[in-house]
């Protein structure tokens, strides 16, 4: 993995660089409540923007980017596991 250096305003204007960070956030608000797509649909969509927004406006490097999205999945998977082998437990 390299050692990258975060640049917190790639545009050289911090509100569009601010706009264009939270182009994920927002297509998700709009996903569900105006598109009406499921959640993990929705979900799925943004985490696809979200990384071209990392890779394409903050030239994050490839496996930092794709290492960022399997840790996210997981650390939001992990609670859900717990809680699957803590009901196990308890029956």
């Amino acid at each position: 993995m390299n050692l990258w250096q975060q640049n917190y305003d790639p545009a050289g204007n911090i509100w569009i660089s601010s706009l264009i960070a939270s182009l994920p956030i927002l297509f998700f608000f709009f996903a569900l409540i105006k598109l009406k797509l499921k959640g993990y649909i929705a979900a799925s969509w943004t985490v696809a923007i979200a990384l071209a927004v990392a890779l394409l406006f903050y030239k994050m490097p490839v496996d930092n980017a794709l290492a960022a999205v399997v840790y996210g999945f997981f650390y939001g998977l992990w609670p859900d596991c717990l809680d699957h082998y803590r009901r196990r437990l308890c029956l």
